[in-house]
Formats: structure tokens, sequence, C-alpha cells
């Protein structure tokens, strides 16, 4: 099958589960929803995590009011999908190190230095497992997908290179800080 045909039964599942969280049937779900959808597809229940996906997911495929429509929705759950197949194709309920960095590369960043990895590292390691449960990977890939989207806007040229003076350094962290 081509990669880029259509998932038809992954589409009627997740039109299937839109539909129950569309309670209404106006065809848009809430944040409300999407995060009651969250905790079922992830089963879990870090809420912390939770608002973070949530705020990522309404940034990058939400419209302005909060509210989704189906395709929005289809999006979200491809994506949450992406990670969570990665995440489980090791076979534990938690990432070692070496296994986070063959992710990372997979996932383009495959030029970040040990020193890179084991800082990302530590800072979603927030149980202190040496390890990463699902939720860590999850919000830990979000994380990496918005600083590199925040990099790459300065980085006109392409480069790898930004500059920028002290100031708009400690806007742009502050700015990340408060996601």
């Amino acid at each position: 099958m081509n990669t880029t045909e259509p998932d038809f039964d992954l589409i009627a599942k997740v039109r299937r589960f839109f539909q129950q969280l569309d309670e209404n049937g106006e065809g848009v779900i809430t944040e409300e929803h999407l995060q009651e959808a969250l905790l079922d597809i992830c089963d879990c229940d870090d809420q912390r995590t939770i608002d973070y996906i949530i705020r990522y997911i309404t940034e990058n495929y939400g419209s302005r009011d909060g509210k989704f429509n189906l395709q929005q929705f289809y999006e979200v759950y491809r994506l949450i999908g992406q990670l969570m197949f990665t995440f489980n194709k090791f076979g534990s309920n938690r990432l070692r190190k070496e296994q986070v960095k063959s992710v990372l590369s997979q996932f383009g960043w495959s030029d970040l230095s040990d020193l890179t990895i084991n800082s990302i590292f530590e800072t979603f390691d927030t149980s202190k497992r040496k390890s990463l449960n699902l939720l860590e990977y999850i919000r830990m890939c979000l994380a990496l997908w918005e600083m590199t989207k925040i990099f790459k806007r300065r980085d006109v040229n392409q480069t790898g290179v930004i500059v920028i003076d002290y100031q708009e350094f400690i806007r742009c962290i502050c700015k990340f800080m408060n996601k």
C-alpha cells in the first residue's frame, strides 16, 4: 500500500470516536472533549502533560475559538498515534536514553550531541527513573518540535546558527517556559 493513500480504517475509527465526543452533533469538539480523548488515547492521568499537549495542539491544529473539527481532530489523532507507535516499537513501557536518541534521530534530530541528548533526557525524565514514560516522551517530542519551530523562524539563512540579543533570548525562554 502506498503511504500517501488514506487509511480508510483509521479515518472511520477516528470519525466514530469524534462523533462520540461531539455530543451535540455540531461537528466540533471543545478542548474539554479533546482532553477526554487524550486521557482515553494515552491512558493517563498526568494533568500537567495533558495540559501541555492541549496547548500545543490548540496552537498548531485548533481554531482560535478552542474548538476542533473532524479534520483537526484527525490530525491530532495521527500525531499522537505516530508518537505512540514510535514509543511502543521498543516493547517497553519506558524508554532509556539510547532509545530516545534513536527516536530523535528518526525524527530528524540526528546531529544532536550526547551532551544535548543528556540535557533533553534529564529535563523530560520528570520521574527521575532514568527512563521516559509515554507522557514524558510525548511532551519531549512536542517541546522539541516547538523549540525547533522557534529556532527556524530566526535562522533565516538556514545555517543552524542564530544571533539574538539578550532581551530577545529572555523573551524566547519565557515564552517557552509559559507553555
